[in-house]
């Protein structure tokens, strides 16, 4: 049976009648000529990209890989019917570095070689799943719940490496749902690709493209996609379960379908790196909510002016917005007491020790556990050390 790289050769350059057979020695000596230069063709099957290759001691129309990452020269025999053959490592890397192609290209190349001698598995699992494994860095790793909504809708891709390490993942959202420039999509899509290493990302492609899986994030380009590119339409129960979501603030991050219309009941595809401020957004009187927060909450048209408070876990007015000496985060001023001591605000979250002061405007101040403040206890009551130095003198 004929191979992809073999067929993807024979459709390039055979049937555009590039490659010219002189059969001069048993090496088969195939050159094709662009503008009377000799040259010879390097195949990335991963990228579906070629370059070209002025060596003329090559020998052979093409040079790329098989599927254990073997190098292989592509050529026509006596009769004219396309062979292939292994070749050594040596000549392969030296065909390589006489490419034409970018260093990207060879870069690639070199990586799916690597990547095609080792043993990766993929396998799926639903995403409200996925998100609680040990994945890749990911601001949404162990809010599965937030993704329940989706599981009916998309799969998250898992990349294992021969360790059964979890290297790269993916969520591959179902062709059934989703429109590309207002017409119905052929295969599944998957998302932005995340992974460990530059390694296991061409891994992780080669495996998707063995299933016909288009990666919409890898697209050439500043953007891979535009505003309403893609749209993904949401089944009626499913919208409802986002709704709820929504509303409990239970929201994921989405990478790509981020913006809702909730009349239509369909997520817009927006593009957002670099770019996740207010300002940004596409609001086009179509959209209710842009589903970029990390904490489940959901950003609205008239959110500008609110912040997300760590402590109570609730959306606040910016004015309102401080932050304690003794929180890792941002509060309302509500939440908090001043300290004249520390000249600053403290969380008022129990774990704040009040001292009796000597000659101060107030009888009493704050402290909190772990501040490192020395304090003197006298019956039931704590005084700052300093103060009573002072007093003393």
């Amino acid at each position: 049976m004929e191979s992809l790289t073999t067929a993807k050769f024979k459709s390039r350059f055979i049937e555009a009648g590039r490659v010219l057979s002189l059969v001069e020695t048993k090496k088969q000596r195939v050159w094709g000529r662009l503008e009377s230069v000799a040259y010879v063709a390097l195949y990335d099957s991963l990228q579906d990209k070629w370059a070209l290759v002025r060596n003329k001691g090559a020998g052979y129309p093409c040079y790329s890989l098989d599927d254990k990452g073997n190098p292989i020269a592509i050529y026509l025999d006596r009769l004219g019917n396309l062979r292939e053959r292994t070749l050594k490592q040596d000549l392969f890397m030296q065909i390589l570095e006489t490419s034409e192609g970018s260093q990207e290209f060879r870069e690639n190349l070199r990586a799916l070689q690597n990547v095609l001698k080792h043993n990766y598995s993929l396998s799926f699992v639903k995403p409200s799943l996925g998100y609680n494994l040990d994945i890749p860095t990911s601001c949404q790793k162990g809010k599965g719940s937030f993704f329940k909504w989706v599981d009916d809708i998309a799969k998250m891709a898992i990349l294992t490496d021969n360790n059964g390490k979890i290297v790269a993942r993916c969520l591959i959202w179902d062709k059934e749902n989703i429109e590309h420039n207002g017409e119905p999509i052929k295969n599944d899509i998957a998302d932005r690709l995340y992974y460990n290493e530059g390694i296991h990302k061409v891994a992780l492609k080669n495996e998707l493209k063995k299933l016909g899986i288009d990666c919409i994030w890898e697209k050439t380009g500043d953007r891979p996609f535009h505003y309403a590119e893609y749209i993904l339409n949401l089944p009626e129960e499913i919208q409802e379960e986002l709704d709820n979501a929504i509303r409990y603030s239970r929201a994921p991050f989405m990478d790509t379908f981020n913006h809702y219309n909730r009349e239509r009941g369909v997520l817009y595809s927006f593009h957002w790196p670099d770019r996740l401020d207010y300002d940004s957004f596409e609001w086009d009187g179509s959209v209710d909510n842009v589903l970029l927060y990390t904490d489940g909450g959901v950003y609205n048209e008239d959110d500008d002016d609110k912040v997300w408070d760590d402590y109570n876990g609730e959306r606040i007015d910016r004015e309102d917005v401080v932050e304690p000496l003794n929180f890792n985060g941002i509060t309302h001023r509500d939440n908090c007491i001043y300290s004249e001591y520390h000249d600053a605000l403290l969380l008022d979250d129990g774990d704040l020790i009040t001292v009796r002061v000597v000659g101060g405007h107030w009888d009493c101040d704050y402290t909190y556990n772990g501040s490192g403040v020395e304090l003197v206890e006298v019956g039931d009551e704590f005084y700052f050390l300093d103060d009573l130095k002072r007093f003393k003198a």
